[in-house]
């Protein structure tokens, strides 16, 4: 009897704990802040919602003043992450103030909305502490002035510099702290106007008087000496407010600097724009070289004892029968530089996931310019591409072409682009055509402020989520979830990385843009193409692994992409070792590759590629356009709408326009549409707004899904119905085979015609 009462209690237990399973609410994917994308979801990492937030001196000195700021950017739902950089000359980063500050903040944010911040508190913003403890670690600018000194006549140059700045700056320049005369040569040049190289004679000796009051300096040569009319060419090193690369103090201060901060439960870490101080005027002239007693030791170690100052002066200046010289001694310095620069950002990339964990977010972007040129080459040596970052950065206008080529490298498919312009409609414009590159946009206020809007607290970025960059946001926000790779770009241009940013050939800087133009005219016919540097064949990346190998299928890979077609341009003896390495991998293998001749026609080229592809069955996406927004010369992009194909197989139909800046409807009527290499052929009815994304499997069912606004879709075995309840859905099949869906509503209540699609459902607070 009472084994039959247990029995039948055990029984309505079950039946009655199985009802309320049955009716729980989906389980949120962030049960802290069901609103705000976790950082890692069922082991899939989750690319973030990113912006900016530059709070001033007021707001960091006055007792919570974060508050006002913070409490804007959280309400508005548009962030997960924000890169925070105070640049004030009254707090430093190392100060107390500033770091009470950004512990405070990253607090309340984090507690009260669920946004985490990313720490900018480099060396640059706490150069006073640096050199305070090493006033002797500046960087310094060599000045080469030429001038012809008459026959027994005394020589007087004056030189004057002024102060640089950029981002970090404002009113606390790069001040000039004093300058330094370094040698002074003399000599003849030939009727070619090149420098006789028997004739070079140090007469730095010579100099009688040498007098210097921080930014001038007069120097006044001696003309005893001076037989002959004669060219003497005088190196001034300038010392600048600027922590000196090469010297062990500055990247053993900021190893400090980072772990002081790791008492503040932060997402990461910033290393922005970084390299050397920023300058314009030495692509012009060639006269001016970075330069430092650590320097010229470093440089005389890897060169078998060799004077750097001697070696400036044969970049400055062709000597007869020293040409292979002075191109090798201007590699030698380029790639010096780029290997100082990386040690860096290795640094920071090491202690971010030291002190913050595997998953810390280390930011942002290494272009500076942002176009890949000659001021680009002697800020970073075009670090670009081998920078460790988990998902590639970049900013406001770089070209697309090196956007997804950086992507290709990175651990995470999904690339970011900070971007700034004066009003919401840019905004609109840059997140739609940089989703159809598998891009998302980073969130920089309103610049220049001069037309930042006047409402209070505004903190100029409110008016460009209200112009429907929120909503973009919210849209797309799903696709995280499902996407696993980055842009299909069936083919790759190499160019030569140290031979373009040599001047002694005659293509330099050229060649670049030449391959720039070929990734445009590929992109415009429907394939993008990836431009990567020559010097990519050694890097390895964050994962430990080579990024150029190649693939199972026989075809040459770089990163998450392997590729139909590899071209190499721009091919020198400076880069020549890299290529015969590049090519000698694909020997034997399937991807077709050529090297292209200097004067190449850039269309006709892509028009033959863009043939071969169409035999070989390789399907185009949506042809990019020339961009509505650029600094330097033609750029080409995706439209606002169109079909969008990922390395992984995912299609992505993106509508998005300045007149429905949130979206327009998606509809597809029994469509068939093609795989990457037309193989298999899908048959897809489907209505959404803005985006929907799907990928199959090779017995063409589906494996993942995402849309905004869904009302149905009918696709690979998949029968979804939600026209009562458009909703926002991510679905996908994990490893195991089993489907998981996320839905984002403004409540949790999950639509009926989603019920029957996955095993599990989660919720994401709209």
């Amino acid at each position: 009897m009472w084994t039959r009462a247990f029995n039948l209690l055990a029984g309505l237990f079950m039946a009655t704990g199985s009802a309320a399973l049955l009716s729980q609410e989906p389980v949120p994917v962030n049960p802290e802040h069901p609103g705000r994308l976790p950082d890692v979801f069922l082991g899939r990492c989750i690319a973030p919602q990113i912006g900016c937030w530059f709070p001033g001196a007021r707001e960091v000195l006055e007792p919570g003043g974060f508050k006002s700021p913070l409490d804007a950017l959280g309400r508005s739902g548009a962030f997960d992450l924000l890169c925070v950089s105070s640049r004030s000359t009254h707090n430093e980063s190392d100060s107390d103030s500033s770091i009470q500050f950004l512990q405070q903040a990253a607090e309340y944010a984090e507690e009260k909305y669920g946004v985490r911040l990313v720490l900018d508190a480099e060396i640059r913003l706490s150069r006073k502490s640096f050199f305070k403890a090493h006033p002797e670690c500046s960087q310094e600018r060599l000045q080469l002035v030429e001038r012809l000194q008459s026959r027994g006549q005394k020589l007087e140059i004056d030189l004057k510099v002024g102060a640089l700045s950029d981002h970090y700056t404002h009113n606390y320049r790069y001040e000039v702290l004093g300058c330094r005369l370094i040698k002074v040569w003399s000599y003849q040049k030939d009727a070619a106007e090149m420098v006789d190289a028997a004739s070079v004679r140090d007469i730095t000796a010579e100099v009688e008087r040498f007098t210097a009051d921080s930014s001038r300096c007069e120097i006044v040569l001696s003309g005893e000496k001076a037989w002959e009319d004669r060219f003497v060419c005088i190196a001034v090193a300038f010392a600048f407010l600027y922590p000196d690369v090469h010297s062990d103090e500055a990247l053993h201060f900021e190893g400090e600097l980072i772990a002081e901060h790791q008492q503040i439960n932060a997402a990461g870490f910033i290393k922005d724009e970084w390299g050397f101080p920023p300058s314009y005027t030495w692509a012009r002239e060639k006269d001016e070289y970075w330069f430092s007693p650590a320097m010229v030791r470093r440089y005389a170690m890897i060169s078998g004892g060799r004077d750097l100052a001697d070696d400036c002066f044969l970049m400055y200046c062709s000597q007869t029968g020293r040409a292979r010289e002075r191109t090798q001694a201007i590699d030698r310095m380029n790639r010096m530089n780029q290997a100082r620069l990386l040690e860096f950002e290795k640094q920071v990339y090491e202690s971010s996931k030291k002190y913050w964990g595997p998953h810390a977010f280390i930011g942002t972007h290494p272009t500076w310019y942002p176009y890949p040129g000659k001021n680009e080459f002697r800020k970073n040596g075009l670090m670009w591409w081998p920078h460790p970052r988990d998902y590639a950065q970049t900013d406001e206008v770089t070209p697309f072409c090196c956007r997804t080529g950086m992507a290709k490298a990175a651990a995470q498919p999904v690339w970011y682009n900070e971007y700034y312009q004066t009003r919401p409609s840019y905004y609109i414009y840059e997140h739609w055509t940089c989703l159809l590159a598998g891009g998302r946009v980073n969130i920089h206020p309103f610049y220049p402020k001069s037309e930042a809007p006047d409402e209070e607290g505004d903190f100029r970025i409110l008016p460009i989520l209200r112009g429907g960059a929120d909503r973009i946001r919210s849209r797309t926000r799903l696709l995280n979830f499902m996407m696993e790779a980055p842009l299909q770009c069936p083919v790759a241009v190499v160019f030569g990385h140290w031979g373009v940013m040599n001047w002694t050939y005659p293509q330099y800087f050229d060649s670049l843009q030449a391959a720039i133009t070929l990734c445009n005219e590929l992109a415009r016919r429907g394939y993008p193409a990836d431009l990567i540097p020559s010097s990519e064949i050694h890097t390895v990346g964050v994962d430990g692994k080579k990024r150029w190998f190649m693939a199972e299928d026989g075809r040459m890979q770089y990163g998450r992409q392997p590729y139909e077609w590899v071209f190499f341009y721009g091919v020198t003896e400076s880069d020549q070792a890299d290529i015969d390495s590049l090519w000698r991998l694909g020997d034997n293998g399937e991807t077709r590759r050529a090297i292209l001749p200097p004067a190449m026609d850039q269309s006709a080229w892509a028009r033959r590629v863009t043939e071969d592809l169409q035999r070989h069955g390789i399907q185009p996406q949506t042809a990019w356009v020339e961009s509505q927004d650029r600094w330097k010369g033609s750029m080409y992009r995706p439209p606002m709408s169109g079909l969008a194909r990922f390395a992984d197989g995912t299609l992505l139909w993106a509508s998005g326009s300045q007149e429905e800046p949130r979206g327009k409807t998606i509809r597809l009527d029994k469509a068939t549409v093609f795989a990457n290499d037309g193989r298999q052929t899908f048959l897809i009815s489907a209505e959404a707004v803005g985006v929907l994304a799907c990928r199959f499997d090779q017995e063409d069912g589906l494996v993942a899904l995402a849309a905004s606004d869904l009302k149905f879709f009918r696709a690979g075995g998949m029968n979804i119905e939600t026209a009562d309840r458009p909703t926002d859905v991510a679905l996908w099949k994990d490893d195991a085979g089993v489907w998981q869906g996320v839905f984002q509503a403004e409540k949790n209540v999950l639509p009926v015609g989603l019920k029957a699609a996955a095993e599990k459902w989660y919720f994401l607070k709209k």
